[in-house]
């Protein structure tokens, strides 16, 4: 995945890598020493990390039982909150910030229902969604039908290996991108 996301840092002037985890923030520092000698997605400088935090001092140990879901929703909105820190809901389109998202994740846990929800909730915001199929999921199957529910099937695919994503097969996509 490092060779793609330098691609599109390249190709695509991608300005800042999101990196959203239900992993506690302990894991913070493995994370980044895997990324860095990976390659992965940029420099420190253009990536910030969105983990759970949790101590052991107090209530937030609980983080750790909480709706991985929920939090990775929380977390995106909270990033979309920086680009736009007015109403998200009420933000439009014709804004002067122009900051798009594309989201990647895989089929493993619930990224085909946290992305489905952002999409439904903020359609402006997402240009497509990539998701490695790890678990054999059919894009037609009941789940992801059911995650992605009114949105656009052009607007995410699924993939196995870095080289099968493309937006050109995203219906306008590839020419968003490169305008």
């Amino acid at each position: 995945m490092s060779s793609l996301y330098d691609h599109w840092q390249t190709k695509y002037q991608v300005q800042m890598f999101h990196y959203v985890s239900s992993s506690p923030w302990q894991l913070y520092e493995e994370l980044n020493k895997f990324l860095k000698e990976s390659k992965f997605g940029g420099s420190e400088s253009s990536s910030t990390f969105h983990l759970k935090t949790i101590r052991l001092k107090d209530r937030s140990i609980l983080n750790l039982l909480a709706d991985p879901q929920q939090s990775k929703l929380e977390s995106i909105e909270n990033i979309f909150q920086l680009y736009y820190p007015t109403s998200s809901r009420e933000h439009s389109a014709s804004s002067s910030s122009h900051h798009q998202f594309v989201l990647v994740g895989d089929t493993g846990e619930k990224d085909p229902e946290v992305y489905g929800e952002i999409m439904r909730r903020y359609p402006q915001y997402i240009v497509a969604v990539f998701l490695r199929n790890v678990t054999g999921e059919k894009k037609e199957g009941n789940r992801l039908s059911t995650a992605f529910a009114g949105v656009g099937q052009e607007k995410w695919d699924l993939f196995h290996e870095e080289d099968e994503v493309s937006f050109k097969k995203m219906k306008n996509l590839d020419s968003w991108m490169t305008s």
